[in-house]
């Protein structure tokens, strides 16, 4: 029943008011509230990420991974590029709270030198994630480098990473010096030729722990000519079981 106010009848309306001592404490729910549905989804470790790559290479190869950390499953719809250049894998698409991946992305480059592209992730919670990736020309490194990326509860196998000089390179390091920034992963160099070429095996200590490792190459060779490397060592949230 539809119900007309008027001046005769307004007084005796029923009237809700928020003690002063409950404003306070309301308000901060409701923004803790607000701030909890804003954040939850998927969440990215990165969004932009810049690589530095040797003068021959043709492409760039960039990893982002995700974690669901809503309390419902969450789809991935679409990932488009705006490129053919441009190429992003995921293999799985429905993630169940608590679980992730990561999307690799493969950028082709240009012969006379590095590009910036957008990826754009679409998801069934109505949400759209850009990711932004760049490549420049300009190191005399050159890395093959596998996809250092755990799961949790994963066996604990060696990966490992080869690391040349690029033919051109004006420069040649006499060592590598690899640090960790944390114990949390064992590395080991064993050097294939003198000057030239290495490799790098690195394993995580443990896979029982979600996180992200970084360990850093440094050639002795400065900067500007791409004489230092970073790896980023991911330990991913367990997958679920496939439905049936």
């Amino acid at each position: 029943m539809l119900h007309h106010i008027t001046p005769a009848n307004r007084d005796h309306l029923p009237q809700t008011r928020f003690p002063m001592k409950t404003l306070p404490v309301f308000i901060t729910l409701l923004l803790t509230t607000v701030v909890s549905l804003s954040s939850a989804g998927l969440q990215w470790e990165e969004r932009e990420i810049e690589r530095i790559v040797t003068p021959d290479a043709t492409e760039a190869v960039f990893l982002f991974p995700f974690t669901n950390t809503g309390d419902q499953a969450i789809t991935v719809t679409a990932i488009k590029t705006g490129c053919s250049c441009t190429i992003a894998e995921l293999e799985n698409r429905r993630f169940e709270p608590g679980t992730g991946d990561a999307i690799r992305v493969r950028l082709e480059l240009t012969p006379t030198g590095g590009r910036k592209k957008t990826v754009f992730v679409y998801t069934d919670d109505g949400k759209t994630t850009m990711l932004n990736i760049s490549a420049q020309k300009s190191g005399y490194l050159v890395v093959e480098e596998p996809d250092l990326i755990w799961r949790q509860g994963d066996a604990a196998a060696e990966r490992r990473i080869t690391i040349r000089v690029a033919a051109n390179s004006p420069v040649h390091p006499e060592t590598l010096r690899v640090t960790a920034d944390a114990a949390a992963v064992a590395s080991r160099l064993e050097t294939v030729a003198d000057g030239s070429a290495w490799q790098l095996y690195l394993r995580p200590q443990d896979t029982q722990t979600q996180g992200r490792h970084t360990l850093t190459v440094d050639s002795g060779i400065g900067d500007e000519y791409g004489g230092i490397l970073r790896f980023e060592v991911w330990i991913l949230p367990a997958l679920a079981p496939a439905a049936d």
